[in-house]
């Protein structure tokens, strides 16, 4: 008996490959109908873990004591009481964050014609408010379309954009801030009515004085386009970037500010970002130039700062892609050609002393593909670090109760960041600067896989490390979110039994 205790141990601590072990949690009875979803890292004694419940249909919310991972308070969140009893949880829209030591969970209701932001804010002994309404959306006879995004602010306040796609072919939004401490409604906006086909505003930040900006993009339209899709026939407009703006709209202003941007000759907008400071604002704008009329295309990031007090432009400077990864983006992957420009989404921002880390991925359908990380120094815009970390996951969701292992787990690191995703064991002694799309393994379930941690170094060559083998137990990579935290919290799985694993990153 004790030789085998000391058996399993041993397979538990080298299976984790850092150079230092890590602390593991007993075992816990595990059941399959209790998925875990999230995990929030912030306090170097205790961490969440939010966990989908599918015994009675709710989502609940553990406080697991560090490092023995006991619990030490339980919440469900009756969400029934509020949600239709057949609505699919592991689809809500939702935030999960902590501050003040209380947790704050706020999820979208839907229904056929009406849609409800609510809040809910849990204490330190799991004690829960009531359902707090933030907005709600109800859709009239004028409507087409009509949805919520929202998003924490630098100070957790939460940002509701609420808009309306109208049936005359115009879009009406209005933007809402409510403030998380005091429980209230701080202001709401409306902005002017847009024409949906050409006319857009997005990127929507508020700065830590509660200012609102976002971007105002103008199009034309220059012809259009049929493809086939589900062997169906779609025609859509091919737009021309006409002009972009930043719109500055005060805390306590009835009337906005604009400043005209220019995109230095970039034909379309793919994506944007607004990255808000105290004094000035970072905009990062990344889309398509066409050079020689049509003959060659270049991808264009244009990063600029502007000084929030009269927005008058402090620098302007335009990046491109380098050759490395256009070398490595040049491959056909359906719908597009082998051009190496590839549809990736912005996925976070993380800044450190004057740097800030910016991460995109690929994801279409039930493929996880590549991510891109870009590092760009904030002192005068330049992107001085461009990388591809490789990934290459592909399940069907219905197949699997863990259906977020194409999750990207990202942990700050000193100055720098850990990007944790699952990988085919046969990638491991590939270059992870020499990506090859077509040359790296995809991975299709959790058993026999590899956890593999990215991190770009000083010189900008990224680092891998092993930290994880599959076998016994799984690792899950589960959404996570730790602010400045020395260690990182891991969840293990073998179907009868979890536990939890705690790696100290630093003393």
């Amino acid at each position: 008996m004790i030789r085998r205790a000391i058996i399993i141990l041993l397979v538990n601590y080298c299976a984790f490959l850092f150079s230092q072990a890590p602390h593991f949690s007993r075992n816990f009875e595990a059941r399959k109908k209790n998925i875990p979803l999230e995990i929030l890292n912030n306090h170097p004694s205790y961490f969440y873990v939010l966990r989908l419940n599918n015994v009675v249909h709710d989502i609940t919310i553990e406080r697991r004591a560090k490092p023995s991972a006991e619990i030490i308070a339980f919440t469900p969140l009756k969400l029934d009481s509020v949600n239709a009893g057949w609505f699919d949880y592991e689809n809500l829209d939702h935030l999960f964050f902590e501050q003040d030591h209380k947790a704050y969970f706020l999820f979208e209701k839907t229904l056929n014609t009406k849609k409800t932001i609510y809040l809910k804010i849990i204490d330190t002994t799991g004690k829960a408010s009531g359902f707090i309404e933030l907005a709600s959306l109800e859709k009239d006879n004028a409507t087409y379309d009509f949805e919520f995004t929202f998003k924490r602010t630098s100070n957790n306040n939460i940002l509701i954009i609420a808009s309306r796609y109208g049936l005359n072919g115009l879009t009406r939004t209005a933007v809402i801030l409510f403030d998380t401490r005091a429980k209230k409604t701080l202001w709401t906006k409306k902005l002017p009515l847009e024409i949906s086909e050409t006319e857009s505003s997005e990127a929507f930040e508020c700065n830590i004085q509660n200012d609102l900006f976002y971007i105002q993009t103008k199009s034309v339209i220059t012809g259009y386009e049929s493809y086939y899709r589900d062997n169906l026939s779609y025609t859509v407009p091919l737009l021309k970037l006409d002009s972009v703006s930043l719109i500055k709209w005060e805390c306590g202003s009835d009337f906005p500010a604009k400043e005209n941007i220019n995109p230095e000759g970039m034909t379309s907008l793919k994506e944007v970002f607004i990255f808000p400071k105290k004094e000035n604002v970072i905009v990062s704008l990344q889309g398509l130039k066409e050079f020689n009329d049509g003959d060659s295309t270049e991808v264009q990031i244009i990063n600029i700062k502007i000084n929030n007090a009269d927005l008058s432009s402090v620098f302007s400077r335009t990046n491109y892609y380098n050759t490395s990864i256009k070398d490595q983006l040049t491959f056909y992957d359906n719908p597009r050609t082998e051009f190496y420009y590839k549809e990736h989404h912005f996925l976070k921002n993380h800044e450190t002393g004057s740097y800030l880390y910016t991460i995109s991925q690929r994801t279409e359908g039930y493929y996880h593909k590549e991510l891109l990380l870009r590092k760009t120094d904030l002192k005068n815009g330049e992107v001085v670090a461009q990388k591809i970390i490789p990934r290459k996951i592909f399940f069907f969701k219905n197949r699997t109760r863990f259906k977020g292992i194409g999750n990207v787990m990202i942990v700050p690191f000193k100055d720098s960041l850990k990007i944790i995703v699952l990988e085919n064991p046969a990638n491991f002694k590939k270059d992870p600067d020499r990506y090859d799309y077509k040359g790296f393994k995809k991975e299709t379930r959790l058993w026999n896989s590899h956890i593999i941690s990215y991190s770009p170094d000083a010189a900008g060559r990224l680092e891998k490390k092993l930290v994880f083998k599959n076998g016994d137990f799984d690792l899950v990579p589960l959404r996570y979110e730790s602010n400045g935290q020395k260690d990182i919290v891991f969840y293990l799985n073998s179907n009868k039994y979890e536990k939890f694993a705690i790696l100290q990153l630093y003393p």
